[in-house]
């Protein structure tokens, strides 16, 4: 058997040290990538979900802001319309009242050029296709209730145009809380203490009340003397 180029032991019983020694180099090499590998991944990850965290954030923060804003200048407006005539069968409305509408709605159209366009155009920038169009017509919407709601024109005519963004509004809610992942909101609620049928509301069933002077010991405003002696009668 050959000896070693140094005289020492052949070549063939140093190979499987070279070869222990060149794999576990080798081995330690592959955990090191795989380790920083496994670590770069996760920090991505990571990231991504700071980013999801942060746009979801802004977009919460931003549609609450335009929400409303939009729900403000509906109610700005139809405060402003209750000074015109009712309908043409009204007289006409005083010189004073005239100027109130013509102040009104000159301020309204200040704050939708001021407040709302650049709320709008940063929900353009961030939002769903969906929220973008239904934020923009809310935006047209208001602008043509101030039309309906001029000097000249009548509070009959502006209520329909009142309604119709109103239910813009609605649609615009939605699309919102689905694009944060919340359930819509039912038509009932287009705007609190609007289209509740229930006589009674905002108050609960009295069976639903824990206290025995919420149940019995007082009327609950809409109900009669009648449905409370029911409600005593099955407590």
């Amino acid at each position: 058997m050959p000896a070693g180029p140094d005289g020492g032991q052949p070549l063939s019983f140093a190979l499987p040290a070279i070869l222990t020694g060149v794999f576990t180099l080798i081995g330690g090499l592959g955990g090191v990538l795989l380790t920083g590998s496994i670590n770069r991944r996760n920090e991505v990850a990571k990231q991504r979900r700071e980013d999801d965290r942060r746009w979801l954030e802004d977009r919460r923060k931003l549609y609450a802001e335009y929400l409303g804003l939009a729900e403000d200048l509906l109610q700005e407006i139809d405060g402003t319309a209750i000074f015109l005539a009712y309908d043409q069968n009204a007289g006409a409305p005083s010189e004073e009242d005239k100027q109130l509408v013509d102040q009104g709605v000159f301020e309204f159209r200040v704050r939708l050029d001021e407040e709302l366009e650049p709320a709008l155009r940063q929900v353009q920038l961030i939002a769903s296709a969906d929220v973008v169009d239904l934020a923009g017509r809310v935006s047209a919407a208001l602008s043509e209730v101030a039309e309906e709601s001029a000097s000249d024109g009548y509070f009959m005519d502006h209520v329909p145009w009142w309604f119709k963004t109103q239910e813009m509004i609605h649609f615009m809610r939605n699309a919102m809380r689905e694009e944060l992942g919340i359930s819509a909101l039912p038509s009932g609620h287009l705007h609190p203490g609007m289209n509740r049928e229930d006589k009674e509301w905002p108050w609960l069933p009295a069976e639903q009340y824990k206290s025995a002077y919420a149940k019995k010991g007082t009327r609950r405003p809409g109900a009669t003397r009648e449905d409370e002696e029911g409600v005593s009668q099955t407590s």
